[in-house]
């Protein structure tokens, strides 16, 4: 293929061939690689509630041995 086919056709290319890999049940290592990224982001997301959630309690717990 050309270099200006590449341009002109790669992402519609790209997308028939992500849509058949799909339909298949092949997992790229893009998609791979999103999912763990996706994954860590939600693992790191998980942990920054659960943080605020335990400061939150903390706090909580300190207003009440106050009054």
């Amino acid at each position: 293929m050309t270099k200006e086919a590449r341009v002109e056709y790669g992402d519609e290319i790209e997308r028939v061939w992500k849509g058949i890999a799909k339909e298949e049940g092949v997992v790229t290592k893009r998609d791979q690689l999103e999912t763990r990224e996706r994954e860590k982001e939600l693992e790191q997301n998980m942990s920054e509630v659960e943080e605020e959630m335990r400061r939150e309690e903390e706090e909580k717990q300190s207003t009440l041995r106050v009054v």
